[in-house]
């Protein structure tokens, strides 16, 4: 079903205000635009469609969603095991609460150990990973091929990542910065960071090789384009303070050049 952009917004908006504080400014300051693609690719399968999404996190996705009235099964995967009261998007308790109000079940395991899940074949219309396959210690192939036995024939995967060569990630490297994650956070005892991002002929090639076809990719500067036009300039800082300034150009940049956009998407189908 296509919903208007505005339609989208909305209910992205009464999501971020059920979560509150910290998480609302991140769904609405540095995710809003990304949000509205990614729920716009999964309800093009229509409001009935079954949908599943491997580290969904708090399911943020799913829950506007249901606010836009999707009908369909939504089952979320995902650990749980950095969702506490120090985490910005909030404890587990209260993604599970929600989670549960709105009809989205939930499976709570870690998928690396053992990547089977407890789901029957061809059960599913999408499959979804977004901002998943960088934090895994490994390939991400037996989540992918996973994904394609719960999918029905024709069913699509979509994924979303960081971009590998995006120009921050360059940036960061001629400033003498880490790209992935900072040197603090690997030392930890808990790491929840980026282990590997790709390019974009990586994430197409590994759908190829997960057995999907008609694979197709691009890329996007949703993240950056939110961050720049609400998170410093409404919050934080005044508009026209140097992080402001910089995060304005680094969005125009990507707009004008594609390759060096935050972000690569891809999806492909199950034959």
């Amino acid at each position: 079903m296509q919903y208007t952009n505005a339609a989208i917004r909305g209910a992205i908006a009464t999501t971020a205000a059920r979560f509150g504080g910290p998480a609302a400014e991140t769904i609405i300051g540095e995710n809003e635009r990304k949000h509205l693609r990614e729920v716009r690719d999964i309800a093009a399968a229509g409001r009935d469609a079954h949908v599943v999404d491997l580290g969904g996190g708090v399911g943020v996705n799913f829950l506007v969603l249901r606010e836009l009235g999707h009908a369909g099964r939504l089952v979320l995967v995902e650990r749980f095991d950095e969702y506490d009261d120090g985490n910005r998007m909030g404890s587990r308790q209260h993604a599970l609460s929600l989670l549960e109000r709105a009809g989205v079940e939930v499976l709570q395991v870690d998928f690396w150990p053992d990547c089977h899940l407890e789901l029957d074949d061809a059960s599913f219309d999408v499959a979804c990973c977004y901002d998943v396959i960088e934090h895994l210690p490994g390939h991400p192939l037996r989540q992918l091929r996973e994904l394609h036995r719960l999918l029905r024939g024709g069913g699509r995967i979509l994924i979303g990542a960081p971009n590998a060569a995006s120009l921050m990630k360059r940036v960061k490297l001629m400033a003498g910065r880490q790209p992935y994650s900072g040197y603090e956070d690997w030392v930890s005892d808990r790491y929840f960071e980026h282990y590997r991002e790709y390019l974009r002929g990586e994430y197409q090639d590994l759908l190829v090789r997960a057995g999907f076809s008609d694979v197709r990719s691009d890329y996007s500067a949703a993240v950056t384009y939110s961050r720049a036009r609400h998170s410093h300039h409404r919050r934080r800082r005044p508009r026209l303070s140097p992080v402001s300034l910089a995060l304005l150009a680094v969005a125009a940049a990507e707009w004008l050049a594609p390759p060096l956009r935050h972000t690569v998407y891809a999806e492909g189908r199950k034959r």
